[in-house]
């Protein structure tokens, strides 16, 4: 390679263009390096998905920086990445793993990058355009750390001088340790342990206009529609999710209505609902409940009820903390009947309500709104696409049913019609 430095320039803008083309996938390979590397940042699936929209917008950046030789100072922050770190500022993440996020971050990009140069250069020629790559990166880091470490500090003073912030350390201690000064808990929080409560999670789409205020808000007509005993506890823990308690005295609650009271009230809120809990120690347990029928909600995404609550979704409860082996069990007990399509799923809901129904195909008939014929042609061709009779690992199926029911695409098997795959009517 010639030893002018224009060309070295137009190496990085090549790799600049590589870079962009395969913008999806390198973004990707950053945020796994990171998620993988710093368990702090191992989060919810809102802020993973916010981290990784954050690491999506800041390669773009260094893309656009390696193209037309930007200097690092003269970049905008992306939007994505400031939002990001104030989240990661209002949940009491420690700042030490954002600051670190942008090393592994780096170090992961580099290394890609690397490759890319290696397989169109010779070992000389790559070894100058490492280190302009390497220059270029380290400057736009730099630059980047600091003005994500002042957003981080602004969003963290300003959070901790609220007093909500109080609360909301003292509800995280109850929630971790039950040797906390309970009766000094109730004093600061003004809510009582020593009853029945529902626990619920509660979040928004992140286009209300006032996400806090209107979650509280939201929380307090939610109580009045339930018939509560007094005002729930709200806990927030960032500005479009937060934890409520509502309150129900020395009156166990029924809670089998709840889910259709909450959506006559058309709030702009999602809600998940533990079951009734007593106590203190079913103050922790209803909120586990609740948290976990929201990983289902946000699993099924936009095709989940805006309320969901936890006696529906409990048999598939602990199936969506590992949505990948969960999604191969499912592909495993049902086979072809596990494909994203709406032909299986016409059959897999006909053969859940039929186990469901102790093998009836009247009752399912009833249920369905169908023929009874139409029901046992359907179970025909369910049970066809299993592979097996259903005497054999009949709870198994229910349960992948289930699953599938719940967690939706997630765990489904994504299939384009090719020869040898039945995608006929039902």
């Amino acid at each position: 390679m010639d030893e002018n430095p224009d060309v070295v320039s137009e190496a990085t803008k090549l790799l600049a263009r590589r870079l962009n083309d395969d913008l999806g996938s390198v973004s990707a390979s950053v945020s796994k390096a990171i998620t993988d590397s710093i368990p702090e940042l191992q989060l919810d699936q809102r802020l993973q998905e916010l981290m990784r929209a954050s690491v999506e917008s800041n390669v773009e950046n260094i893309v656009h920086m390696l193209a037309h030789a930007i200097p690092a100072e003269h970049m905008e922050a992306p939007s994505a990445a400031m939002e990001y770190a104030r989240r990661l500022a209002q949940n009491g993440i420690p700042i030490h793993a954002l600051v670190r996020a942008y090393r592994v971050g780096q170090r992961q990009l580099l290394k890609d990058s690397f490759e890319q140069i290696g397989a169109l250069y010779g070992e000389l020629d790559a070894l100058r355009i490492y280190e302009s790559v390497v220059v270029q990166t380290f400057s736009y880091i730099d630059w980047i750390s600091e003005t994500i470490i002042i957003t981080y500090q602004e969003e963290r003073e300003q959070w901790l001088t609220d007093q909500q912030v109080r609360r909301s350390n003292t509800v995280r201690q109850l929630l971790k340790d039950q040797a906390t000064n309970v009766p000094a808990a109730e004093r600061l929080l003004n809510y009582r342990f020593e009853q029945w409560h529902v626990g619920a999670a509660i979040w928004t789409d992140g286009t209300d206009e006032a996400e806090l205020g209107g979650i509280e808000r939201s929380a307090a007509a939610l109580a009045r529609q339930l018939c509560c005993c007094g005002a729930p506890l709200v806990i927030a823990q960032d500005r479009s999710n937060s934890w409520a308690w509502f309150p129900f005295g020395a009156k166990e609650p029924n809670p089998a209505s709840f889910a259709a009271r909450i959506r006559g009230l058309g709030i702009p809120i999602r809600v998940s609902l533990g079951s009734a809990q007593y106590g203190f120690s079913g103050f922790r347990a209803t909120l586990r409940q609740a948290e976990c029928t929201r990983e289902v909600a946000l699993a099924l995404g936009e095709s989940a009820s805006k309320v969901l609550t936890y006696p529906e979704i409990s048999s598939v409860a602990l199936l969506v903390r590992d949505l990948s082996s969960t999604k191969e069990w499912v592909e495993a007990t049902l086979g072809t009947l596990a494909i994203d399509d709406e032909n299986h799923a016409r059959l897999r809901e006909t053969l859940r309500v039929f186990l469901a129904h102790g093998s009836s195909y009247t009752a399912a008939a009833i249920e369905l709104a169908l023929h009874k014929n139409s029901v046992k042609y359907r179970v025909e061709r369910a049970t066809a696409e299993l592979g097996r009779g259903l005497d054999r690992d009949r709870l198994d199926i229910e349960l992948a049913l289930a699953a599938c029911r719940w967690l939706g695409k997630s765990v489904l098997r994504s299939v384009t019609p090719t020869a040898g795959v039945r995608v006929g009517p039902a």
